[in-house]
């Protein structure tokens, strides 16, 4: 038997019509008709969203803080991404896609602390790609956090709206705090 292949061009959408006909080595001898009629298939291929790309991360990938320091930063910003190195994925579809922002998840920390007690305020990247955070009181070590730049496109299915992450550390480093006066 034969069989049909169809290979798409990068990024392609939309739909093609062809038509097929078969043809067996029997001949047109005597009157006879070697050739089927002709049938039609259409494709119809559907956009899918592409992850969207970004990056690299601003050097160094890592802040430094001292413990019990407040919210980060304590002036001026903490440029981790330049959100100009955006570009949404593939295709004519997505051309006109924009940066809806980062998410930032944190993947792990060290010491006796977990994500969820690390910070006080949890980690945030602005669409100016600056970061912020408050260490919880009383916490140090690092924290190892995945960045990823979201495009506005759909996300579920086939569709992919995140980019690949980017991993950024926040390291925390112990103050000496102050002694106080016992009762």
């Amino acid at each position: 038997y034969n069989e049909l292949q169809f290979t798409l061009n990068l990024n392609a959408a939309g739909s093609a019509t062809f038509n097929v006909a078969m043809q067996d080595s029997g001949g047109t001898a005597s009157g006879g008709d070697d050739t089927s009629i002709d049938h039609s298939f259409t494709i119809n291929v559907a956009a899918i969203n592409d992850a969207p790309t970004f990056g690299p991360l601003l050097v160094p990938a890592s802040h430094t803080s001292l413990e019990d320091a407040g919210a980060q930063p304590t002036s001026g910003t903490i440029p981790v991404v330049n959100p100009a190195t955006f570009a949404p994925g593939g295709g004519a579809d997505e051309a006109t896609q924009t940066l809806a922002g980062f998410i930032v998840n944190i993947t792990g920390v060290t010491g006796e602390w977990t994500p969820a007690t690390f910070f006080s305020v949890a980690p945030a990247v602005s669409l100016l790609g600056n970061l912020t955070y408050t260490v919880a009181a009383d916490v140090n070590g690092s924290a190892t956090l995945s960045i990823q730049a979201q495009d506005d496109g759909p996300s579920g299915g086939l569709n992919v709206n995140l980019s690949a992450p980017l991993t950024f550390t926040i390291n925390v480093t112990v103050s000496t705090a102050a002694p106080t006066a016992g009762t």
